[in-house]
């Protein structure tokens, strides 16, 4: 048989290798790009312009920027409060699932002193503390510890008010006192080995030390810290030495508010300037104890009850990454959102 012409056989040889493809079992296709969502998560304390907390917000009424962009706003809870996760959230494409109420953890921090201009403060702020502790919620923890030195840990975290108002009886200028008994445990604690806690020498050490043990601790955490400054008086200037910087930067991962009640008798103080930054960088609030004792108790108790967890999806895309600015404003409300300076956002890991 003669051959076939060159042009004849190859069309056969590709006409069999597309029936031979044709017959072959299909493969799925396989994709290797992975789309990452990164959702964050804030805290803020909302007041409106008489101070009050404003109840009912949601997403709708928050505008976010972080370095200068926009960022959405997917949802907004009220630690203390039950919450309902959308559907798509929860993964589920039933009704919205909801999640156990959000603990509040609260610090009641006296820095002790017995300079009168000092001590005069502390002992009313022990006394208009007690007004705050009236309006925790029933699900709130709070414990009270008190710096003189040493660190004095007057009750660990509980939600016995009256244990709250005895453990504030106990704090006094003139008198060292020993941690109270707490049965049953606490489910989070802030006790710390005796050792360790004598060895605490100065007011920022002991600050650093609180930060840490709340860093990991979960809930919505704030700090009252009842006190005269913090900080390296030097040549007419106050520094922050290494404990408080490292106190600064472990409240800020953590999500700790610090709340600067000073008690100082005094108008204007040196040492008050680092006190400023620490609320300022932190979502807290400073307040100056001097003329309004009361007054100012009021307003740390309704900074607590403003307290709002709002869920962020940044942009993709953009780089996020390190610390970044933050802005967070009310949209059509009047009033003041409490918000930390800047967050921080790490890389996912490849």
């Amino acid at each position: 048989m003669a051959p076939l012409p060159r042009s004849k056989a190859l069309r056969l040889t590709f006409l069999a290798a597309l029936l031979a493809a044709a017959a072959a079992p299909a493969q799925e296709a396989v994709f290797d790009d992975v789309v990452e969502v990164i959702r964050l998560e804030i805290e803020v304390r909302v007041l409106d312009r008489r101070g009050e907390p404003i109840p009912g917000l949601g997403p709708g009424d928050f505008e976010v920027t972080l370095a200068g962009l926009p960022v959405p706003v997917e949802a907004v809870d009220r630690p203390g409060e039950e919450v309902l996760l959308p559907a798509a959230v929860a993964g589920d494409p039933g009704p919205p699932a909801a999640m156990p109420a959000l603990p509040r953890l609260v610090v009641f921090f006296f820095q002790r002193h017995s300079l009168p201009s000092r001590a005069r403060g502390l002992l009313r702020m022990t006394h208009e503390a007690r007004a705050i502790v009236r309006e925790l919620e029933p699900g709130d923890l709070a414990a009270v510890v008190s710096f003189g030195p040493p660190l004095h840990l007057h009750t660990d975290f509980t939600n016995d008010r009256e244990r709250l108002l005895a453990a504030l009886d106990s704090v006094a200028p003139f008198r060292a006192v020993e941690p109270r008994d707490e049965p049953p445990p606490p489910p989070v604690t802030l006790r710390l080995p005796a050792r360790t806690a004598k060895g605490i020498r100065t007011v920022e050490r002991a600050l650093e030390i609180l930060a840490h043990l709340f860093e990991p601790l979960p809930g919505a955490k704030s700090l009252l810290f009842f006190g005269w400054g913090v900080g390296e008086l030097s040549a007419g200037a106050v520094r922050a030495g290494p404990d408080l910087r490292r106190a600064h930067a472990a409240f800020a991962r953590g999500k700790t508010a610090f709340f600067a009640l000073d008690v100082t008798q005094a108008d204007y103080h040196t040492l008050e300037a680092l006190l400023h930054e620490l609320a300022y960088d932190t979502g807290g609030l400073y307040l100056r104890t001097f003329h309004q004792p009361a007054g100012t108790a009021a307003a740390a108790a309704a900074a607590l009850a403003g307290h709002y967890r709002l869920t962020l999806v940044p942009p993709a895309g953009l780089g996020f990454e390190g610390e970044l600015r933050l802005q967070v404003r009310l949209r059509g409300v009047p009033g003041e959102v409490l918000h930390p300076a800047s967050v921080v956002l790490v890389p996912a890991s490849r």
